[in-house]
């Protein structure tokens, strides 16, 4: 029974990875079709990029910024109090 909870509790960690990426055609797919119905090949081109570009890479772009910021601040905080470290962890 706990060797099962076990496989289950490392499997939860592949199921994203492994069904996040096939799920993006589903999602884009309605589009394309929408846009194919009303514009010509080069406009299709560049809208589906801005498309891509709007969904997926500025949320990336914020993430990474607020990541850096953070790390940043974690910099900050270690080193103005470098006698405390090891009590810290």
């Amino acid at each position: 029974m706990y060797h099962q909870l076990t496989v289950l509790y490392l499997l939860q960690y592949f199921v994203y990875p492994i069904s996040g990426p096939p799920s993006l055609p589903g999602i884009f797919r309605p589009i394309d079709n929408a846009l194919n119905n009303k514009l010509t090949t080069e406009h299709q081109f560049g809208i589906t990029i801005f498309l891509i570009l709007l969904v997926i890479i500025i949320p990336l772009w914020f993430l990474a910024v607020l990541l850096f910021s953070e790390s940043i601040e974690l910099y900050d905080s270690l080193s103005d109090d470098s006698s405390g470290l090891e009590h810290r962890f």
